[in-house]
């Protein structure tokens, strides 16, 4: 009997309804639109309003005036500050010029070509030979690869300590040993001249 109860049966799933593909598919190129336009504009925005704010010394360089602008939008709209971020990055590396070259892709195939960095055309030759080319094996053809575009983790992990020393250094709730500590890695990062 337990021979029985730890059989492995396979069965076999029926496949999707095409319409239910083809309706995804057109809903998601609809909304495709508002991604880049979206995109486009923060990438205007920063490029303009970026200047202007890195000079002002309570921010002081033109990374933390991009952080600043994505967040004050964010904070304003109610839309999450890692979208507009994921925006403004994609279009600003996939320019729309640059983009009609392959007007096939999806915004998401897009998004996961930019993670091959340089080297993201030879990505989207590939995908454009075996479409429809889901994102996840982009993805997997990258990493695959390990094309040492990615930076390393440690330079990763200090971009998001720097950006969270540049929140705290400016909140007012925290407890002034925290915003004194997050002053200190603010300007310490200034004077290293990291990014």
């Amino acid at each position: 009997m337990k021979a029985k109860a730890n059989k492995v049966r396979t069965v076999s799933l029926p496949p999707l309804p095409d319409d239910l593909i083809e309706t995804v598919r057109q809903l998601n190129h609809d909304g495709e639109g508002v991604q880049w336009a979206m995109g486009d504009l923060l990438v205007s925005a920063v490029e303009e309003l970026g200047p202007v704010y890195a000079t002002h010394p309570a921010i002081g360089s033109t990374r933390r005036a991009r952080t600043y602008i994505l967040r004050k939008i964010a904070d304003s709209t109610g839309i999450d500050e890692s979208t507009l971020r994921d925006r403004q990055s994609v279009c600003a590396f996939f320019p729309p010029k640059m983009r009609l070259e392959y007007d096939g892709f999806t915004y998401h195939q897009w998004r996961a070509f930019k993670h091959a960095g340089g080297q993201w055309r030879k990505y989207a030759e590939q995908a454009a030979a075996n479409l429809p080319a889901p994102v996840r094996v982009i993805r997997a053809w990258i990493d695959e690869d390990e094309n040492g575009v990615r930076p390393p983790a440690w330079e990763r992990m200090l971009d998001k300590f720097i950006d969270i020393a540049y929140a705290l250094e400016r909140d007012e709730a925290a407890p002034a040993w925290l915003r004194q500590a997050a002053h200190f890695v603010v300007e310490a990062n200034s004077s290293w001249g990291y990014k």
